[in-house]
């Protein structure tokens, strides 16, 4: 698939860095769409691998652009599915207001 996904919206929550094996890791995060104001959306991305590092600079509270890849696979067995907005570009459009000893400003 060479279709190229893109998203922007807020950062409401960043989680921890998970280590998968010593080659691979993976962070999530979850970004508040706002385009139909009516029923806003909270959609949650990784960076995997090699594109973790793209959050070390990302708050919550930051208005971003995201480009992601959309990636599918069956869980063993073939009794599920499930999808993951893989995050390939995060650019920080706004920053979000930070208290003045770094932490972030909670909504």
């Amino acid at each position: 698939m060479s279709e190229k996904f893109e998203v922007s919206g807020t950062v409401i929550k960043l989680f921890d860095t998970k280590i998968i094996s010593d080659k691979f890791s993976v962070r999530e995060f979850v970004v508040r769409i706002e385009e139909d104001t009516e029923y806003p959306q909270s959609i949650c991305l990784q960076a995997a691998g090699k594109r973790v590092p793209l959050l070390d600079d990302v708050a919550a509270g930051d208005v971003v652009a995201i480009s992601f890849n959309l990636r599918g696979r069956e869980y063993t067995g073939g009794a599920r599915h499930f999808c993951n907005l893989d995050a390939w570009k995060i650019e920080v459009v706004q920053p979000g207001e930070r208290s003045r000893d770094g932490e972030d400003v909670p909504f």
